[in-house]
């Protein structure tokens, strides 16, 4: 899209200022273009270019690789193409940033963390660089858009108004209305899933906020960057009319608090939820702020976006309305000492979390390591290749951002999950019974994988995950060698399994013979609507399954029948 408008806009219809702008192709620069010919003929017969149309021909590109970077900068911000063509058509790609912006009612993408597999790397990659660490907690991230006076653009049908009810106001003004639209990490409508989050929007925004005065000043360490004028008035705000959060959405006991398993609530309805008929209480707890009183975020750094988010969104809780999700912000200290990091993350993962969080306070240099999310660790025969990691040697020093970094695995984030921690959990062996074929990149490899464990009294290999994690590419071609697709029906088929599976009615494109033993490690075991393992051990219908599986490696050592066993 962004090198058609590019091209289509160097003719005589763009303005004076689309001809000097560094993303539109002048028409001077096609029409030589044009005479040099395609870039890529080959051979004695390839043509000469003269040096100035040379230097067109990559004028051309630079300008079309920068156009391309900047619609995708503004999309993975407001990715709306309604909105962005009709800015296009406008004026063009100048000033499309500000022209598109932020806007309550619309999602950004997301902005995840690299992955890291020990505390120690933590440390060599960020050195002495402010940094937090927050509890990661196992439940659904949300991403929370409100405003006082409706969508920031044009409604789309979504999102709901909702009007904090009587006796909920904490001062500002009886029923205060506010829209709220509520949207899952890939981007989902969640907001009728959870009318008591939306009601809990309400009540904030209808609560007074803080005295000025009684307000904590910004932090003035001296490695913390000063705010500016802008987020000092922001800080000092004496009502919320906007807003949009990340946040994550975790079940917990109405009594006490405590955190309550992810199984739970998967387990709401995702349609059509009264609020009245909410059985399991939740709570909502913040991490980011990305935009307050239709005030952008994105480029300031963590250190004051925190500020703000602490500030201007306290803790809630009606204890005695079982009705309303309760307010919290994440748990986290602000230490660089590995003793107090490591007491920390003990200490989050005995509460039932997933991990941590280490996020940079502030911008800075340090290393980087591949962050794979678990891919490449195995050469494609099952042995271990070793992984570049900051530790290993493989790292690059490299600016490290603190700023919000839309649909970014960004280094300014390092995640450590307690399953991609060396001994942390058991390990099973399961066994490979047939595959889907892979979309995009994988196309034409096998992707996902199905997985089985053994239930030596039936004697079937009974489903308990798909797996996609944990496979070099190398892997994904071998794997085609050991389960060709076409020539070798004692090995892989389309029809029919190769022994007893239960399944629970999912069939694979491909269904493989049982002859190989994988190690799977994951974060936890969960019932399962859709996995038959163990069921009958269950004495119910659901069964067991894996979530997040990464395969280690092959079991070369094991039979298909001395896989994990339902059992066990």
């Amino acid at each position: 899209m962004a090198r058609a408008f590019a091209l289509t806009r160097s003719a005589a219809s763009a303005t004076t200022s689309e001809q000097d702008s560094p993303y539109h192709v002048t028409q001077a620069e096609l029409e030589a273009v044009v005479r040099a010919g395609p870039s890529d003929v080959k051979g004695k017969g390839k043509a000469k270019v003269e040096p100035e149309v040379e230097a067109a021909r990559e004028c051309v590109e630079a300008k079309l690789v920068a156009a391309t970077a900047l619609l995708r900068k503004v999309y993975v911000r407001h990715p709306n193409y309604d909105d962005i063509l009709a800015a296009l058509l406008e004026k063009g790609f100048d000033d499309l940033a500000d022209r598109v912006p932020l806007s309550v009612g619309i999602p950004l993408s997301p902005m995840l963390g690299s992955i890291t597999r020990s505390l120690a790397e933590v440390f060599t990659r960020l050195g002495t660089l402010p940094f937090t660490s927050e509890a990661k907690l196992d439940g659904q991230r949300v991403q929370v858009h409100a405003r006082v006076t409706g969508p920031s653009g044009r409604p789309d049908g979504g999102g709901k108004w909702v009007e904090a009810s009587p006796g909920r106001e904490g001062g500002v003004g009886a029923k205060r209305k506010v829209w709220v639209r509520l949207f899952s990490r890939h981007l989902e409508d969640m907001t009728e899933k959870y009318p008591d989050v939306c009601a809990l929007v309400a009540v904030m925004l209808a609560s007074a906020l803080p005295a000025v005065g009684t307000r904590p000043g910004f932090p003035r360490r001296a490695e913390l960057t000063r705010p500016n004028d802008e987020m000092t008035c922001l800080a000092e705000v004496e009502q919320i009319d906007s807003f949009i959060m990340d946040a994550e959405i975790v079940a917990v006991d109405k009594d006490t608090g405590a955190y309550r398993t992810f199984q739970e609530l998967s387990n709401r309805a995702k349609k059509d939820v009264k609020l009245e008929d909410v059985k399991v209480v939740v709570g909502v707890f913040a991490f980011d702020l990305m935009l307050v009183n239709d005030t952008p975020l994105l480029n300031q750094p963590f250190s004051i976006r925190r500020h703000l988010l602490r500030t201007l969104f306290p803790p809630y809780a009606n204890p005695e309305d079982t009705t309303l999700a309760r307010f919290a912000h994440v748990e986290s200290i602000d230490s660089t000492s590995p003793a107090d990091v490591q007491a920390f993350f003990e200490q989050v993962v005995a509460q039932k979390c997933e991990g941590l969080m280490v996020k940079l306070l502030e911008s800075g240099e340090g290393l980087t390591g591949d962050d794979d999310d678990a891919e490449a660790e195995d050469d494609g025969g099952g042995g271990k290749r070793k992984r570049k990691t900051a530790t290993s040697g493989g790292g690059t020093k490299k600016p490290l951002p603190s700023t919000y970094e839309p649909d970014a695995r960004s280094q300014g984030w390092l995640k450590v999950k307690k399953d991609y921690l060396e001994g942390m959990g058991d390990s099973l062996d399961l066994v490979p019974i047939g595959a889907w074929w892979g979309l995009g990149r994988k196309a034409g490899w096998y992707s996902p994988i199905l997985l089985a464990l053994y239930n030596p009294e039936t004697g079937a290999l009974e489903a308990v995950c798909k797996c996609i994690s944990g496979f070099s590419d190398a892997f994904y071609k071998d794997l085609l060698v050991r389960f060709p697709p076409e020539g070798s029906p004692d090995k892989c088929r389309k029809t029919e399994p190769f022994t007893y599976v239960e399944t629970g009615g999912l069939r694979p494109d491909m269904w493989f013979e049982p002859s190989e033993v994988w190690e799977i490690r994951g974060a936890d075991i969960s019932l399962s609507p859709v996995y038959t393992a163990a069921a009958s051990h269950l004495g119910s219908e659901r069964g067991l399954s894996i979530r997040f599986p990464r395969f280690i490696r092959r079991r070369e050592d094991k039979s298909w029948e001395e896989a994990t066993t339902a059992e066990q």
